[in-house]
């Protein structure tokens, strides 16, 4: 199963229309501080988050890493632009390269802006492209100490936003983006949808999240445990910036950064310092500035803002890898060997963990039957390996027993058992080393079920391969394929599989759903299973 990634924020505290001073409630400015230079630029219009606003929530997603190889530090004393709208320079920036879903009609966005491990004790302003910089300082920061602060950032009507470090020494930058500010009011439509074992849950533009399908144990976090085939609203939940389906658990990023949880609890994949289920969400023990997060079957991980990795729950297989030793935490572990790098993608599977970290490079940890964990051996690990010959890494994603990674420049990379033809390269041999599918080379998102991939590309098409025991390939046919066949009928912007369906995001909001639903996670109000794509029922 994918459960996706990646960055987060916000300090807004609803969807609803709100009234938010420009920077307010930044840090407290320290004393003995070099006065800003005279800006020379035309100060341009900045956009307004008024009365009128409202917060439309993206998959979580980091803007901007200047510790990527094409960014670079901020200097001293500089000012560096930044675009937020559309894709335009994402890559210098060192962030997504395929742009965050941010509009050009935005008006601010809610974001947290990170300084790694400073050269020296200084602090950043923050302002709209052109504009002048306030007197408020957003962040202060110490030396050698990574320090995060959340906010509304307005941004000018080009999509840019000014940042100036105030310090005598370089430091690097890490921005996430939880949403965006504009004037007309959100529809019913998702933005982001993640597929479980037998459930599926969406974040909706208004910030709420909807699930559907199995409720054994509470995983749609309604207050019940009675299934449903068409989505019900979770419990309870504050603002949401991002959800992601388990096993029979399902884990929401706030957008204050903080996690909850509901469904099976019965090995701590709730995080709460208990085992005891709960069919509402539940709030992850010291866990803040998360920009990612993964329920994987019985254990759970969320990548922090700072670049550590946080995981809980089993750990029978080493697959919170912390080299504990350990059979379960049900709390939040650091995972260990990471010493120096900073992950901002993972994702959690049955008895395995992989993560993407901002040099490009991938590690995974835990079981490694059929050399899922990519390293060229069968060897099992309680701590991070490095996934073989793998760089330009811009997401990853594990299954059942293998493992995929999206990379920069819109190819795959696939690893571990190939039984189904999950691999994609044509064969049904299994790899302990990263292997290419056939014929992907403009991927835009990726994900694994159990036994099969899906990928969208940037015509908006879905290419599937692997298992098709359910009709989760979307071709309309029987029997898997061992390289990637298109989903029929389907414009998507996003795509997540669950155990033995799949399902994806439309450019307009809708959700399509197609293969197994045994317990109606397809969303369509029926219990009957499709080889090609069905309209979830209620977001169009």
């Amino acid at each position: 199963m994918e459960q996706r990634r990646t960055p987060v924020r916000a300090t807004v505290l609803g969807a609803a229309a709100l009234t938010i001073a420009l920077l307010a409630g930044g840090a407290t400015e320290a004393s003995a501080k070099p006065a800003p230079p005279t800006d020379p630029d035309t100060p341009r219009t900045s956009a307004v988050v008024s009365d009128a606003s409202v917060f439309v929530p993206v998959t979580p997603c980091r803007i901007v890493d200047t510790r990527h190889a094409t960014a670079g530090a901020m200097a001293a004393y500089q000012t560096r632009t930044f675009q937020t709208t559309g894709t335009t320079g994402f890559t210098a920036q060192g962030g997504n390269t395929t742009g965050c879903g941010i509009p050009a009609d935005a008006t601010a966005i809610s974001a947290s802006i990170t300084a790694v491990d400073p050269g020296t004790t200084g602090y950043l302003r923050v302002a709209p492209n052109g504009g002048p910089m306030p007197t408020a300082t957003f962040l202060n920061f110490r030396t050698a100490v990574s320090i995060t602060n959340t906010g509304t950032l307005p941004i000018a009507t080009n999509g840019r936003l000014d940042a100036r470090n105030y310090s005598a020494r370089p430091t690097h930058l890490v921005i996430d983006v939880a949403g965006y500010f504009r004037s007309d009011a959100p529809g019913t439509g998702a933005v982001a949808i993640s597929g479980g074992d037998t459930h599926t849950c969406a974040l909706r533009q208004d910030a709420s999240i909807v699930c559907w399908g199995s409720n054994f144990n509470g995983e749609l976090g309604d207050g019940t445990e009675t299934g449903s085939t068409t989505p019900v609203q979770v419990d309870g939940l504050a603002p949401a910036s991002a959800v992601s389906a388990g096993g029979g658990h399902t884990c929401a990023v706030l957008v204050d950064t903080t996690v909850r949880c509901w469904g099976d609890n019965r090995e701590g994949q709730l995080g709460n310092g208990t085992t005891d289920d709960s069919a509402t969400p539940v709030t992850v023990s010291g866990l803040t500035g998360v920009v990612a997060v993964s329920a994987g079957n019985e254990h759970t991980c969320a990548a922090l803002a700072s670049g550590v990795l946080k995981c809980w729950g089993a750990n029978d297989n080493g697959q919170l890898g912390d080299d504990s030793g350990s059979d379960h935490s049900t709390t939040p572990v650091t995972v260990t060997g990471l010493v120096g790098k900073s992950v901002f993608a993972v994702s959690a599977s049955k008895f395995h963990t992989c993560a993407a970290l901002t040099d490009g490079t991938a590690r995974c940890w835990g079981f490694n039957g059929s050399g899922r964990l990519g390293n060229g051996t069968n060897v099992s690990s309680t701590t991070p390996v490095v996934v073989s010959g793998l760089t330009g890494v811009a997401d990853i994603t594990t299954g059942d027993a293998f493992s995929c990674a999206l990379r920069t420049d819109g190819s795959v990379r696939c690893w571990g058992s190939n039984n189904d033809g999950q691999l994609g390269n044509g064969s049904y041999d299994n790899s302990k080393v990263p292997v290419s599918p056939s014929g992907i080379t403009d991927a835009t998102s990726i994900t694994t079920g159990e036994f099969h991939t899906c990928v969208t590309r940037t015509n908006g098409s879905v290419r599937c391969w692997g298992s098709d025991s359910d009709g989760q390939l979307g071709n309309g046919a029987a029997g898997p394929s061992t390289t990637p066949v298109t989903v029929e009928g389907l414009t998507a912007s996003t795509v997540s599989a669950g155990l033995l369906h799949t399902c994806a995001l439309t450019p307009t909001g809708g959700a399509k759903c197609w293969g197994m639903n045994d317990n109606g996670q397809l969303g369509n109000g029926t219990e009957v299973s499709s080889n090609s794509p069905v309209s979830v029922v209620g977001i169009p």
